[in-house]
């Protein structure tokens, strides 16, 4: 009895702390697979949406491949998680075992007390055993042994029951867990089919990219100047700030520096950064870098872009086959929000964090925010400002 006991404690133990270790688990795990497929409805509809009256773009280009990188993750989510339901299911099945032999122990505890009792099923028996008694003392003790005797024939049924019960239980999640396995597998096979078609549209693209170099490379002399004209408004901005000092400059300059790492991000869902700050290889064009001031957050044509931070609207430039770029100044820093169109602010404005600055406007096929930060004349990567 005393080990059946110990099993029992044993077993309570074991189920319980693997209920919560696996509960917690199998939630994040959810949590990330969930993230996963929304991220790749979301760059389905962005190529959906993106440059459909024409074969081959940048834009339509990255997204392909941010598509293509965010569908291997999810297909790597899906393996862990049929890893982890084949470790689940083996230590179910043992424990479905271990409970096999937990009820198999306890009923052959059960039958020889019912063989026991039969012995003195006999109400003569029963009498004998009682008016045998030495002493009153001992009369009673035997009393008490056929009541206890009862009570835990009584006891073992029950504890017969609740093993049994999560036996039950225990086989119900099994073929649960076999259930979401299939499902997982059948998934599986489905996603590595769309990332099959999807890498061939990546070298489709970029086969077409190729022999779009005319294209590209004027491309790349409108982003020149679209950059001369950004820097030659911040030297503006910059001589004005000198002649007139704001008295709150330094106040909101050192809010705006003690949110570094933790500025909302101007488009709010369905981005990705597309392009990163500083020198980088042209995508397409063999030997050829590409400066950019600030990043690309690229989204569908027309999302809403937002203020990361409060401060003043200073300028809204119009550069010509780039859109409109709204400059808000934050003390000694300015947060630039370019390729945009449909503008809701002007110079002069007072905006607040979150407050509608526009709509993000489709440039030489990409639809994608040039979202820039700027302390004085110096440019910053904006990644290191934004919320992880």
């Amino acid at each position: 009895m005393r080990d059946v006991k110990k099993i029992g404690l044993i077993l309570f133990i074991s189920l319980f702390g693997l209920l919560i270790w696996s509960q917690t688990g199998i939630k994040q795990k959810q949590s990330q697979l969930k993230s996963l497929e929304k991220e790749v409805q979301s760059l389905k509809k962005m190529i959906d949406n993106t440059n459909q009256g024409q074969q081959a773009s940048l834009g339509k280009y990255r997204v392909l491949q941010q598509l293509v990188s965010t569908r291997k993750s999810y297909i790597e989510e899906l393996e862990y998680e049929i890893e982890n339901l084949e470790t689940n299911l083996s230590d179910s099945e043992e424990l479905i075992n271990a409970l096999q032999r937990d009820v198999d122990s306890l009923k052959n505890d059960y039958a020889e007390m019912i063989f026991a009792s039969e012995k003195m099923s006999f109400s003569s028996d029963r009498l004998t055993l009682l008016f045998s008694a030495q002493s009153y003392n001992q009369l009673a003790m035997r009393l008490k042994f056929l009541r206890h005797f009862s009570d835990v024939k009584k006891e073992q049924v029950e504890k017969i029951e609740k093993v049994q019960s999560t036996l039950l239980n225990e086989k119900t999640i099994v073929a649960s867990k076999y259930e979401d396995k299939k499902l997982a597998l059948k998934k599986i096979i489905s996603e590595k089919a769309q990332l099959s078609n999807e890498m061939i549209q990546v070298d489709d693209q970029y086969n077409a990219l190729v022999n779009q170099e005319k294209e590209l490379r004027d491309n790349l002399k409108q982003k020149e100047r679209e950059i001369k004209i950004i820097k030659q408004a911040i030297k503006e901005l910059m001589a004005e700030a000198r002649k007139k000092p704001d008295a709150n400059s330094g106040i909101l300059s050192k809010n705006f520096a003690s949110n570094k790492g933790r500025l909302p991000w101007p488009i709010k869902t369905n981005r990705f950064v597309s392009w990163s700050q500083g020198v980088n290889p042209h995508p397409t064009i063999s030997g050829v870098e590409v400066n950019n001031l600030g990043i690309g957050i690229q989204t569908s044509e027309g999302a809403s872009v937002f203020a990361c931070f409060e401060g003043e609207v200073r300028k809204v430039l119009n550069i010509p086959g780039s859109g409109q770029t709204v400059m808000v100044k934050h003390g000694d820093y300015f947060t630039l929000y370019g390729r945009m169109k449909n503008i809701a602010v002007q110079p002069g404005t007072k905006v607040y964090t979150g407050q509608l600055l526009g709509e993000v406007m489709e440039v030489n096929g990409s639809s994608a925010l040039d979202f820039q930060v700027w302390h004085k004349q110096e440019n910053d990567n904006p990644k290191l400002w934004l919320t992880r």
